[in-house]
């Protein structure tokens, strides 16, 4: 804000709220983000290979071709296809771990917010989150 004429009015302590909880989700999402990009082709890339998993892991006796995503990390992620299901399966769990992290972190963050009155302790607590 520097010299600006909104430098000089002291923020209401529901602003003084809104800006760290604001600043707490944007923290949030940047996390979220190092697990899981947003762009679209990834997520629809991630969401094929998962699906494929999900039915070759069910499958008993998978066969190259039925499973082009999974077929392509044979040799990579594991020696065989139901290997390679295997670990997308295991990545998903870690991921949804990462994930449910991230959450209860913000949201334990934005409960102390709105739970607290004094403007130094609720500027201070988006820096302070210890992000999973």
């Amino acid at each position: 804000l520097g010299n600006s004429p909104d430098a000089l009015v002291p923020m209401s302590i529901t602003d003084v709220r809104n800006h760290a909880i604001a600043d707490t989700n944007r923290r949030a999402a940047e996390q979220r983000e190092r697990w899981m990009p947003p762009d679209s082709g990834a997520s629809l890339w991630w969401a094929w290979r998962l699906d494929e998993a999900i039915v070759c892991d069910a499958d008993g006796t998978p066969t190259t071709g039925e499973y082009p995503l999974l077929d392509a990390e044979v040799g990579l992620n594991g020696a065989t296809l139901a290997e390679v299901a295997d670990n997308v399966l295991t990545e998903r769990g870690t991921l949804r771990t990462k994930l449910a992290g991230i959450e209860l972190a913000r949201r334990t963050a934005v409960n102390a917010i709105n739970a607290s009155s004094v403007e130094a302790t609720i500027r201070a607590i988006p820096p302070a989150i210890v992000w999973p």
